[in-house]
């Protein structure tokens, strides 16, 4: 099968862009360094969107719909199995509570995969129920990340009752499917869609200009939401993630390069999957013998080497990516 090489491009530098985020990357430089690493917000974003634009192709096609549900669910399922000895606990009845709430919103990153799965139901049902006419898709996918972005902004309100301020510090009741998935991939969804239309709207001096600008914009966001009381971890929405990431995958598919075959999306899904595992083995040693950037390149470097195994597991025994 044909694959675009400039988007399993893209996925491979944003695979290691979730790296640099997971591995506190330039954390030591303070706000700045919080500053430089909201760049890494793009990542899942633009993860997302590349999964509602190829999603366009299967929306009508409830069979591969299912079929694509249920490969989702075992990815799920492997994966919850290799780190359940990080979230099993039961010791009390709060870390038990965590643990059920952990199977249901995924371990760490692997909140990622129900997102999917929800944010693709969602968009099957709001394109089959036009609520809002032909613009129920992009007004319902910008009302949903708005509230998602208030949901955020809650945190650094004092009037807050102590157990809903609780809840909301665990970031998923805002970090979820109906927030942050169903959004983009909504978004990825109407770019191919009009895919034509929106490469023909900017031309090649538009992205010189466009992609920096807003990328300075998120810097700056950044720094507003540190300033309001919020720190980078758990900062996940952006108001300039919904047109810096459409941007840059706008860019990506603008010039198809197609190619049969290929391990770079292979890759991307191995060091998605397995970079926090490198994380919390080495964990320990990183954080007490390196600083960040050195920290970033052997957490990388790991995460490449097991992922040569995972692509041929996945090839010869088992699909696991």
């Amino acid at each position: 099968m044909e694959r675009n090489i400039r988007v399993d491009n893209l996925r491979l530098i944003l695979s290691f862009l979730i790296i640099a985020l997971h591995s506190t990357l330039f954390g030591e430089f303070g706000i700045f360094g919080d500053m430089l690493r909201s760049i890494t917000r793009i990542a899942v974003p633009i993860f997302l969107l590349i999964s509602g634009y190829y999603f366009y192709n299967i929306i009508n096609n409830k069979p591969a719909i299912i079929k694509y549900i249920k490969r989702i669910i075992i990815l799920y399922l492997i994966w919850m199995l290799v780190y359940l000895p990080f979230y099993e606990n039961f010791s009390t009845p709060f870390e038990i509570k965590m643990f059920i709430l952990t199977l249901i919103n995924g371990f760490f990153h692997l909140w990622y995969l129900p997102a999917m799965i929800g944010g693709v139901l969602v968009l099957v049902f709001f394109h089959k129920f036009h609520l809002f006419g032909r613009y129920t898709l992009i007004i319902t996918a910008i009302i949903l990340f708005l509230t998602g972005w208030g949901i955020q902004l809650s945190k650094t309100l004092t009037i807050m009752p102590p157990n809903i301020k609780e809840l909301i510090s665990w970031n998923f009741p805002y970090r979820n499917f109906l927030f942050l998935g169903y959004p983009f991939i909504t978004l990825g969804f109407l770019i191919h869609k009009n895919e034509h239309m929106i490469i023909s709207l900017f031309n090649q001096k538009s992205w010189k200009i466009l992609i920096p600008i807003f990328t300075i914009l998120l810097m700056g966001e950044m720094y507003l939401w540190n300033k309001i009381g919020l720190p980078f971890e758990g900062t996940d929405f952006f108001i300039t993630l919904l047109f810096l990431c459409p941007l840059i995958f706008i860019f990506a598919i603008k010039d198809k390069k197609m190619r049969v075959g290929s391990d770079k999306a292979n890759f991307s899904s191995a060091i998605y999957f397995i970079h926090p595992l490198c994380i919390l083995l080495l964990g320990g040693y990183t954080t007490t013998n390196f600083k960040s950037w050195d920290t970033y390149i052997l957490i990388a470097t790991f995460s490449l080497i097991i992922s040569v195994a995972l692509i041929e597991i996945n090839k010869k025994l088992v699909r696991i990516l």
